[in-house]
């Protein structure tokens, strides 16, 4: 019974001077000394200097300090180094922050910050992610025409949600001209996938305008309730519907798509 207490005894009596792991000259109430390392992404060998780990699974917590003069931090597998964990700071509450003492919101930098890819809000009304695509990025090079009752396709693209909760606005705008000076009535639509999820008609009366008659069709907008991260393909189609002329597209367009949280 003798040796615990003299076990809490020496722990006790550290914790009001220096610890030290690694090292005889500990200048903190705990510092541990050890090789730099970075962290692996791979295999199971040591390569930090402190794991927090526990008995019931394989999680661990490492830190670590590299030879390039960084130090880091790793939620991971301690089984393999090509399992990662999240980190949760503050997951009850408070505020984090970086460079301040006072940090006034969940996340307070003092100073710039710089993001690889897209930062943004998920509640409700809040822009999720703008695309802006002109003809060149549309692969559109010349004039789009269509001379029948046959739905054209103007443009065609793949778009991957950012979310499974949004609303997705399309805005397309081209400059659409229409031959000949009989009535005419054509129509332009927006489709997601198989669905026709806006469409516009414009008929011209016997006379109106002349020949070369233009924006016919465009611009054209609607929106579509997203619940899905799956691509979807959103195109642009026009066509005639009671006319003999002939509908052209040049190849002077824009198309937006907006992604909002709902």
């Amino acid at each position: 019974m003798k040796y615990p207490f003299i076990l809490v005894f020496f722990f006790t009596y550290n914790l009001q001077a220096q610890t030290g792991v690694g090292t005889i000259s500990p200048i903190n109430k705990l510092h541990v000394f050890g090789d730099t390392a970075s962290p692996l992404n791979s295999g199971t060998a040591q390569n930090s200097l402190l794991r927090l780990s526990n008995t019931s699974s394989v999680s661990s917590f490492d830190f670590g300090i590299s030879k390039d003069n960084y130090s880091w931090i790793q939620a991971r597998s301690s089984s393999s180094y090509t399992v990662n964990y999240p980190i949760l700071l503050n997951p009850n509450g408070g505020n984090v922050g970086i460079a301040t003492l006072s940090p006034s919101e969940k996340l307070s930098v003092t100073g710039s910050v710089v993001a690889g890819g897209t930062i943004r809000s998920v509640s409700a009304g809040q822009l999720l992610n703008s695309v802006f695509l002109n003809e060149s990025d549309l692969g559109i090079t010349n004039n789009i025409q269509n001379s029948s009752n046959t739905e054209t396709t103007v443009v065609s693209y793949n778009y991957t949600p950012v979310s499974s909760s949004s609303k997705i606005y399309i805005e397309f705008d081209g400059r659409a001209s229409v031959s000949g000076g009989v009535s005419d009535e054509l129509v332009a639509y927006i489709n997601v996938g198989s669905t026709k999820v806006q469409a516009n008609s414009v008929v011209f009366s016997t006379g109106q305008g002349g020949g070369g008659r233009g924006n016919a069709l465009f611009p054209i907008q609607g929106y579509f309730v997203n619940s899905s991260t799956n691509s979807v393909t959103i195109s642009i189609t026009m066509a005639r519907v009671n006319s003999d002329d002939t509908i052209t597209v040049s190849p002077d367009m824009t198309l937006i798509i907006q992604e909002v949280a709902r």
